[in-house]
């Protein structure tokens, strides 16, 4: 969902995480047009992040950006 910039997929944290709701959650996904959009956004969200090239690379530059400021 951050990474999206909007709600893909609900997010079950702490007294949220209750069967009914993530019920309703997956009867949603069963859905073929929400699954199939559900499923580019994924694909879109990890083509973006393959072209950014070394993952740990990233990372460390991200760190190490944060350690200069």
């Amino acid at each position: 969902n951050i990474l999206a910039g909007r709600s893909i997929v609900p997010e079950f944290i702490q007294d949220a995480a209750v069967p009914s709701a993530m019920a309703g959650a997956v009867r949603r996904l069963l859905d073929e047009k929400e699954a199939s959009d559900v499923i580019a956004t994924f694909d879109e969200i990890h083509r973006l992040l393959k072209k950014s090239g070394d993952p740990g690379a990233e990372a460390a530059k991200a760190v190490l950006g944060l350690c200069e400021s």
